[in-house]
């Protein structure tokens, strides 16, 4: 019974983490955001993807979370 609450607990929640990406208008941060948070990527690895270094990345993202908080 745990276990099964548990799976609609995470379903439900990778639901919400969907809805909010799917909210960014930037496609770049958007994919970058999917990358991160539903396929739990590093952020070396999606540097790696978009030819970034890791910190490029991850200040693209906080720039966008600066200004859409």
């Amino acid at each position: 019974v745990l276990l099964i609450k548990n799976t609609a607990s995470s379903i439900e929640l990778a639901r919400k983490i969907e809805a909010e990406v799917s909210a960014v208008d930037d496609a770049k941060i958007r994919e970058i955001l999917r990358l991160r948070y539903l396929d739990g990527l590093t952020w070396r690895e999606i540097g790696e993807i978009f030819d970034m270094e890791q910190a490029s990345v991850q200040k693209i993202v906080r720039k966008y979370y600066s200004k859409n908080p």
